[in-house]
């Protein structure tokens, strides 16, 4: 009788090798190949939760209006009805082109999908603005003076104008400065739970143009307040409402918004067309 050929110990675990790192590698496959920063904000990062530290000591302590805390509710209210909406299911449509261009039940599907129907998650869902601009120094370098403009600088004044020296104390003065630091701590916790709940492209997009617009209002009152804020607290607010400007009117509409959109509608929205002779 032929004997049986033996399995080698090797063969064994080269193949267990490859099955393990498959199934390790399965997400960054699926990413399309992004930088490791935008993929775990993508799939599972965990949330920062010190924006919404900041944020709750700010109202608690009484530096920021009701006005504020209810437009920021109304918007986070706005923000789920369209979700609910956008994951609701409608009927499709297939078009059968190569039996006269008859229609037929396509089954359903999300009114606004978040991802590929087909699971292949292609990078610019992941990352709309493109890993090149992502990961330039030009954009790292405008995301490093937003956040110190926006969120170090304001803070340090609140605190200044709150605790410091008797002849530079004024609740009012570290109220205008507290209202966009609120804003802004308001707008990253929901920039992380868009993100976290795999909200559309569309819906991730708004939080931040919506937010941006929001925050002008009190910037501009920051900047013109009545009450003394001083050479460097006078600056610092005009710098905001120059810098979060720009921001909004020049990057976050006539850019950020477009890719966002073109990433939504080619590599979600788009149905695959395929052409037969005959």
């Amino acid at each position: 009788a032929p004997l049986k050929p033996r399995r080698r110990p090797s063969v064994r675990a080269a193949v267990k090798k490859i099955l393990l790192g498959a199934a390790a590698s399965e997400r960054t496959a699926t990413s399309g190949g992004v930088s490791p920063s935008v993929s775990e904000a993508f799939w599972d990062a965990p949330v920062d939760k010190s924006p919404a530290v900041v944020a709750s000591a700010l109202l608690l302590a009484g530096l920021v209006r009701p006005t504020d805390a209810i437009l920021v509710a109304s918007f986070t209210g706005y923000a789920a009805i369209l979700g609910i909406v956008g994951s609701s299911s409608i009927n499709t449509v297939q078009v059968d082109i190569a039996a006269g261009g008859a229609l037929s039940s396509g089954g359903t599907r999300p009114a606004m999908p978040s991802l590929p129907p087909r699971g292949h998650v292609p990078s610019l869902v992941s990352n709309p603005l493109g890993v090149v601009a992502t990961n330039s120094a030009t954009y790292r370098s405008w995301l490093r003076v937003g956040a110190g403009l926006g969120l170090v600088g304001p803070l340090v004044a609140v605190l200044w104008y709150a605790f410091g020296p008797a002849g530079t104390r004024s609740m009012e003065a570290a109220r205008c400065a507290a209202r966009p630091v609120f804003l802004l701590c308001c707008q990253a916790v929901s920039e992380a739970a868009s993100r976290r709940l795999l909200a559309p492209l569309p819906l991730r997009i708004l939080v931040p143009i919506a937010y941006s617009a929001m925050r002008l209002g009190p910037l501009w009152d920051w900047t013109l307040a009545p009450v003394p804020l001083g050479i460097a607290g006078r600056i610092l607010a005009a710098t905001n409402l120059v810098y979060w400007s720009a921001n909004l009117f020049g990057f976050l509409i006539p850019v950020a918004a477009v890719r966002y959109m073109r990433a939504h509608f080619f590599c979600v929205e788009a149905a695959e067309v395929t052409l037969r002779e005959g």
